[in-house]
């Protein structure tokens, strides 16, 4: 079976929290059950409620294929969780042109509502800078920017961005929890140019409560 990536987003009630918690995990492994493990390691506070609201299964982004390449022989079975890369001397590592993949978590209100809404986004770039731009672009975005000029709500914003290609960006730091650890060095995540008629993103698949067991 192929290693596919995939993006999570957990629920939970850590230790204090009065109302459910959420969280961001990506992890390559063979099926989803298989990082199930790795889950629960990266949030521990959350156990024994953890589970899964939703993931993407990660092939093609933005018109690119997602590769993921190996850097060294692993057994069928392993997962990985997606943690910081620490040897900035890697050959490995993408170039200052080629494109990079991110990960970028959009934040905005609606009027009367008691809560922070959000819209992830998985974006295919060249630097964090047109990354940016790309997810201000978004109709999430636009529509609160428009909400801010003729209703006076407060702006929409970015809470959380992190490019998932160059991992020698996190390794001077604690990757935060609510996004995950990001590669192990078994494997980098590469892109290439898709020559496919049709680029679909990522399909959303709702779980509704799945609970991560094991």
């Amino acid at each position: 079976m192929k290693p596919k990536l995939y993006v999570v987003l957990l629920g939970g009630r850590p230790f204090g929290a009065t109302i459910e918690q959420h969280n961001v995990f990506f992890g390559i492994g063979n099926t989803l059950k298989s990082l199930f493990p790795d889950i629960k390691r990266f949030w521990p506070a959350a156990v024994p409620h953890i589970h899964i609201d939703a993931f993407w299964v990660v092939n093609k982004v933005d018109g690119y294929d997602i590769v993921l390449s190996p850097n060294s022989d692993i057994d069928n079975n392993t997962r990985h969780s997606l943690q910081p890369r620490c040897d900035e001397g890697n050959q490995n590592l993408a170039k200052p042109n080629e494109k990079k993949l991110f990960f970028v978590n959009l934040g905005g209100y609606e009027a009367g509502v008691f809560a922070e809404k959000h819209k992830r986004l998985l974006i295919v770039a060249s630097s964090q800078t047109e990354a940016m731009e790309k997810a201000k672009t978004d109709s999430f975005f636009q529509t609160g920017i428009m909400d801010y000029a003729k209703k006076g709500r407060p702006q929409p914003h970015v809470d959380d961005k992190h490019q998932l290609t160059d991992f020698s960006a996190f390794a001077d730091h604690h990757t935060p929890l609510d996004v995950g650890e990001l590669v192990k060095p078994n494997y980098t995540i590469k892109l290439r140019r898709s020559f496919a008629k049709s680029h679909p993103k990522p399909k959303t698949i709702i779980t509704g409560y799945l609970k991560v067991t094991g």
